[in-house]
């Protein structure tokens, strides 16, 4: 009734915006305490070495920089010194890349941003309070996911340059930067007046503050990296000239990929062996297939199974010892194409909201 007409865009304009800060939660696992780690009002871990370099010590991966943070979920996404290793070494290991999640965030954003448009222009009272508020948190959301967008392919650029001394790669990051800072700029501008100026739940540094508050330390790490930048250029001008010599900007393709069928077995019985087919539907297909499988325990590891061939589906047996426990199975498929090609099955379709494994429950007598 509120929003009238205006209705389905702003469901669109909220389903594409409510995915920014899940999504950056999960790729950036800066730190598991909440005290510490507040991805919305977000205290800036440096990639040149500015502010804040010591806020996370202890409670994020090793080394503490912003290459080197973790995943919440390091077995489907790749940290950004992962990946730079890999594009470096040429190989690649099916997890999803820094690159990739910043295309994806920019979309939400270029989503919600443009759903949010469609239902300004058919809301009943667009300079209502009612509308306002959805139209702040929106622009908001999709202001963080293009500055953590930006800054994933900063710190991509920036480790490429740590790997091979490519000046170019420096360029690339401070312009990666600018467009994060700017962003970051935007949620200032459009949550000024509306939030309070000091939102506060405790007294810790990352537990109150406002977004303008966040601002100077994102632009302190810019310009250290400017500086770097510059100084790189006045010692080896003739480096620097051309464009990047790795394009950090999309994804790596990934080619055309065969689909696979793949039936969930019935549930186990404890202690039985369980037996995982997949079936390209192309018998042809001539690469490999790893399945990776662990208890529903999040302090396990997965168990890699390389799958047997048998001239018409890869098999891989979970054996009873390892059904012998009180938990369910999930597992998932990395594929390894002939053409260098590697990828999750299920993985994570379109929504960024399916379920990207298999999950198989255990029988109950």
């Amino acid at each position: 009734k509120e929003y009238g007409a205006a209705a389905e865009p702003v469901e669109q304009a909220l389903a594409a915006a409510s995915r920014v800060l899940p999504l950056v939660t999960v790729v950036h696992g800066i730190g598991a305490s909440n005290n510490g780690y507040w991805p919305e009002m977000y205290v800036n871990m440096p990639i040149a070495g500015g502010p804040n370099a010591d806020h996370y010590k202890g409670d994020t991966a090793t080394p503490p920089t912003f290459g080197g943070v973790s995943s919440f979920d390091p077995a489907m996404f790749a940290r950004i010194n992962e990946y730079a290793d890999n594009l470096v070494a040429g190989r690649r290991d099916g997890r999803y890349t820094p690159v990739e999640v910043a295309t994806w965030l920019e979309r939400l954003a270029g989503e919600a941003d443009a759903h949010l448009a469609t239902a300004r222009a058919q809301a009943p009272d667009p300079d209502g309070a009612t509308f306002r508020r959805l139209a702040v948190d929106v622009a908001a959301q999709a202001g963080l996911g293009r500055f953590f967008a930006g800054k994933f392919r900063a710190g991509v650029a920036y480790a490429l340059h740590e790997r091979t001394g490519d000046v170019r790669h420096l360029g690339d990051a401070v312009a990666a930067y600018r467009k994060a800072r700017d962003a970051w700029a935007e949620v200032v501008r459009v949550t000024n007046g509306v939030y309070r100026p000091d939102l506060t739940f405790g007294d810790l540094k990352s537990e109150h503050g406002h977004w303008a508050d966040r601002l100077p330390a994102i632009e302190e790490d810019l310009a250290s990296l400017e500086r770097m930048y510059d100084a790189a250029r006045r010692e080896r001008p003739e480096a620097s000239a051309g464009g990047s010599a790795v394009d950090v900007t999309v994804p790596a393709s990934r080619g055309n990929r065969l689909r696979f069928d793949h039936t969930t077995p019935a549930p186990f019985v404890r202690g039985e062996e369980v037996a995982l087919e997949l079936v390209p539907v192309d018998p042809s297909f001539d690469g490999h297939v790893v399945c990776r499988y662990r208890h529903v325990n999040q302090g396990e590891d997965f168990v890699d199974a390389e799958m047997r061939w048998t001239g018409a589906r890869f098999q891989a047996i979970v054996p009873g010892s390892y059904t012998d426990s009180d938990f369910a199975l999930m597992y998932y498929f990395v594929v390894h194409g002939q053409d260098g090609d590697v990828w999750i099955l299920p993985g994570l379709d379109d929504t960024l909201a399916n379920q990207p494994y298999h999950l198989l429950r255990q029988k109950v007598r």
